[in-house]
């Protein structure tokens, strides 16, 4: 029995001690240890140092980080909606949003590009690698496609939202969320939408067979763009035809709808309200030799109408 009291008497040491050793806190071995153990029962209260306030972003590019500096641009006057897109960037960020929609992207490059004097495609690309420089991974590509209606070719600014999940860089592999004519500056509108069906749809609509599109992170944009143009050349043929065609007026204002060529069958229209009348006249037995009747009358009525006309 001496032996066992002596053994927990020993563990009780031993568990004494080692209390006592995590209760004293341990000399820096390289520099100040930043937290403090803290005693048994405790609550921990870590010293973090002093950082400055700045937006938490877990953003992981794929791209190159660049630096861009629009201030040191020459004849850039940035806009009031221009300025109030780039407060509008800063407070996501500082809300930790950190993933960029192309439909986003396209809501904030539409507001600050139309809210300006002209729909320059450089505002576009100029907001494009300010969020660059903020870590979203933006990025621009221009495009040479041909202008059917001017018979020109002209360049097309594409921008896009790089795709983590993919190594290649461009149409069909990135997220397309901006797209501009540098010549016109027409935009297409809900860029973020496009990606062209190789095969549309048999019950896709016949007015408008050119725009088969369906939501999709890819497109072709020669194809989309010379589709673009053809609807666009139609709807101007269409306006053009419908201006050369002179408003059918008779009497200088709207006539009520009159049957034509009534006056000139008097007789024939006689004939089937007189079958008509005596329907009424009759009993229930002859009904049926009657309809017979005035069914033979309306056929040899309406045939000679047709012939006459």
């Amino acid at each position: 029995m001496s032996d066992d009291s002596n053994d927990e008497r020993r563990l009780q040491a031993e568990l004494r001690v080692r209390i006592d050793n995590l209760a004293t806190p341990h000399a820096p071995v390289r520099g100040p240890f930043p937290y403090s153990v803290p005693a048994p029962g405790a609550v921990a209260e870590p010293n973090m140092p002093n950082m400055p306030n700045m937006p938490v972003r877990n953003l992981v590019s794929v791209l190159p980080k660049i630096e861009y500096k629009e201030q040191h641009e020459e004849e850039f006057e940035r806009s009031l909606e221009y300025v109030g897109i780039q407060r509008k960037i800063l407070r996501a960020l500082e809300k930790q949003d950190t993933i960029l929609t192309a439909r986003e992207a396209y809501t904030w490059t539409k507001d600050s590009v139309l809210g300006g004097k002209r729909r320059s495609p450089i505002l576009a690309l100029r907001l494009c690698y300010y969020m660059r420089s903020l870590g979203y991974d933006t990025f621009a590509s221009i495009k040479t496609a041909f202008d059917p209606i001017n018979q020109v070719k002209t360049a097309i600014l594409r921008l896009f939202i790089a795709n983590p999940d993919s190594e290649m860089r461009g149409e069909g592999y990135d997220h397309l969320y901006w797209m501009q004519d540098t010549h016109t500056g027409a935009i297409y509108p809900k860029a973020y939408k496009l990606r062209l069906l190789a095969n549309p749809p048999v019950d896709a609509r016949r007015d408008a067979p050119a725009h088969a599109l369906h939501l999709g992170p890819s497109f072709n944009a020669q194809a989309v763009y010379q589709q673009f143009l053809q609807h666009q050349q139609q709807q101007q043929q269409q306006q053009q035809q419908q201006q050369r065609e002179p408003p059918h007026i008779r009497g200088g204002e709207a006539q009520p709808f009159n049957p034509p060529h009534l006056n000139e069958h008097r007789e024939s229209w006689h004939r089937i309200y007189d079958a008509n009348r005596a329907l009424l006249t009759m009993g229930r037995t002859d009904m049926d030799s009657l309809n017979d009747t005035l069914s033979r009358s309306v056929q040899e009525t309406i045939a000679r109408l047709l012939e006459t006309d």
